[in-house]
């Protein structure tokens, strides 16, 4: 996955009724960088594999408030 490399804080957000990605992909992915106590924020949204209005600002509030906490 390449998480190894990663130095970044991130944001993921994922749709749990994404029919291309399985929410298991990304629940690994952030269960990794959480282990190697990687800063992320994870949101889990009721969207599929595009984010609808209403999750997409909710997401863009969550991410600006956790680059906030970073600084």
């Amino acid at each position: 996955m390449g998480v190894d490399r990663n130095r970044t804080p991130l944001t993921v957000a994922h749709g749990a009724d994404d029919a291309r990605v399985k929410l298991a992909e990304s629940d690994r992915f952030v269960e990794i960088l959480r282990t190697q106590e990687r800063p992320v924020e994870y949101t889990v949204t009721r969207d599929g594999h595009t984010v609808a209005n209403r999750s997409a600002w909710s997401l863009a509030s969550r991410a600006a408030q956790y680059v906030v906490h970073l600084l």
